[in-house]
């Protein structure tokens, strides 16, 4: 069982949807129907929302389990589409007004050779005014300090608990504690992730044909600055 399979059904109620996050993905998307790709979706509470506002809208994540839990809330009358995917592999034939990529789905990535990768193929599947909406720690931070406190989350049945451990430029540990109160089972695992420095990944969204580039604190669009706990980035074709 992987670290996401461990985690894929308490998953909405570990990371609860935020209101905050559709208004934002909105105030750049606001194209009535708009078309728009989900990249690491998980069990699809923001891909769902959006189709519900609406959009158009291709969700697609790593984990079979997540995928299943996904097209199992999905109404018939919704326009959106989910299905197992890696990043790397999304489909240049389709356009998007909007691609979006929160909750720290890009540092599972395993280089910045790979990183370059997608947003070149991002890019190239984005409509000329398109937005590119994604969301990371703030590793800049991190790798200073060489540490992070994550708070525990407890619920019903469950209790998680993550932690970044052998912290440096190039790698970082990403483990994982998860007790299930009904079987009093602890799980285990841990992943590798990549670092993700600012200056870095807006170097490469220029390299890769992106023109403006904006830095979020939160959804609310406070300035970013290097104490945010995470940094949200909004790249855009204009």
């Amino acid at each position: 069982m992987s670290m996401y399979d461990l985690i894929a059904n308490n998953y909405s109620e570990i990371f609860p949807l935020e209101p905050q996050k559709i208004e934002f993905i909105k105030s750049y998307c606001s194209k009535t129907k708009a078309n728009i790709l989900d990249i690491g979706c998980a069990t699809g509470d923001l891909a769902l929302e959006l189709s519900k506002q609406g959009g158009s809208v291709v969700g697609i994540d790593l984990n079979e389990k997540m995928i299943d839990i996904a097209n199992q809330k999905k109404q018939q009358s919704m326009n959106i589409k989910f299905e197992v995917l890696n990043m790397l592999d999304i489909d240049k034939n389709e356009r998007f007004d909007c691609v979006v990529c929160l909750g720290n789905t890009l540092p599972h990535l395993p280089s910045w050779k790979d990183i370059d990768s997608l947003f070149s193929k991002v890019h190239a599947v984005l409509n000329e005014q398109g937005t590119f909406i994604f969301q990371i720690l703030n590793y800049d931070k991190i790798i200073k300090e060489k540490k992070i406190q994550f708070a525990t989350i407890e619920g019903k049945g469950f209790i998680f608990e993550r932690n970044y451990t052998e912290i440096t430029d190039e790698r970082i540990v990403f483990q994982i504690k998860y007790y299930d109160k009904m079987t009093k089972i602890t799980y285990r695992d841990s992943t590798d992730l990549l670092p993700l420095v600012k200056n870095d990944l807006l170097r490469c969204l220029r390299e890769n044909g992106f023109k403006k580039m904006e830095c979020y604190s939160d959804y609310t669009k406070h300035d970013s600055n290097s104490n945010d706990f995470y940094t949200i980035y909004v790249a855009k074709n204009e």
